[in-house]
């Protein structure tokens, strides 16, 4: 089994979706899969095992997750009983940016929505949870019925789920930090991480990562972790295995391409790498999405 890439269509006017999906394919209600879209998730009714990217969960009725751009994802029926159901809700980020008149506002989400470690479960023991549970109804409602009006209502609820996840996670990354400071250095490494990004299957050390952002590897080093919470070199390491995940699902390549195309070019250093952060071998994280 390979992942599909969903993509919503850029020049649509309303890059919006909502889903209902109750049909299992090889006990699947979600195949494995990722896109450049944001999602968010409530399981309508039975029980379901959740994996994103290597973590997996057990979600319940009434259980939401969200789903940041770029993370492989899919949904498998574990119910005993009855027919399980889940209703999702797939956003482009331009919905987010269109209407955004303050620019620190944009740079904040942007900053952060570029973390891939946002907390994916919301259960109704979560203090979020009433929030997000009420604004998916009120999308559903809106976008089934179609009143006039209803597409300035849903991006007001959007705007509302994102913020109030990224304000719980804000905290927990940055608590000595204000919004206004932690903009203020995330512009200053900004230019860093789009080379990272950009580069990561090339050779790189510190020294040519720091010089981005025009700073010494030590300065550089020290408020990177700080804002980030990991090393320059370990944002690097992260981002090569998030796109060896990517290829390992989306294509039938070797581990050794895999290897070759993300930056490593000892296929067994590659594969205790991905091991280490992953908790299993690349073959066998490719198998337990095929499984």
């Amino acid at each position: 089994m390979t992942t599909e890439r969903q993509v919503i269509d850029y020049k649509q006017r309303f890059p919006f979706k909502i889903t209902r999906v109750t049909h299992l394919i090889n006990n699947y209600l979600v195949l494995p899969h990722w896109h450049e879209q944001l999602e968010i998730i409530q399981v309508v009714s039975g029980s379901v095992q959740v994996k994103v990217d290597e973590l997996t969960y057990i979600g319940e009725e009434g259980d939401i997750f969200f789903f940041n751009s770029r993370q492989v994802h899919s949904v498998m029926n574990k119910s005993e009983r009855g027919e399980p159901a889940i209703h999702g809700m797939l956003f482009d980020q331009v919905l987010l940016y269109r209407a955004m008149a303050n620019q620190e506002t944009e740079q904040w989400i942007s900053s952060l929505l570029g973390h891939r470690k946002i907390r994916n479960q919301y259960t109704p023991a979560h203090k979020l949870w009433p929030k997000l549970n009420g604004g998916f109804k009120t999308v559903i409602e809106e976008f089934t019925s179609k009143p006039i009006g209803y597409e300035l209502l849903i991006i007001s609820e959007i705007y509302s789920f994102i913020i109030s996840i990224l304000r719980i996670y804000a905290m927990e990354i940055s608590v000595n930090l204000s919004p206004v400071r932690y903009i203020e250095q995330y512009a200053k490494l900004k230019p860093a991480v789009d080379y990272i990004e950009k580069h990561y299957a090339n050779k790189m050390d510190l020294k040519e990562i720091s010089s981005q952002a025009n700073m010494s590897s030590f300065h550089f080093t020290r408020e990177f972790k700080k804002l980030f919470g990991i090393t320059p070199m370990q944002m690097v390491i992260d981002v090569r295995l998030h796109r060896a995940k990517q290829l390992l699902l989306d294509s039938n390549i070797s581990v050794t391409e895999v290897a070759s195309l993300i930056g490593f070019y000892d296929v067994g250093h590659f594969s205790n790498v991905f091991k280490q952060k992953n908790g299993c071998t690349p073959l066998q994280f490719r198998k337990r999405f095929d499984s």
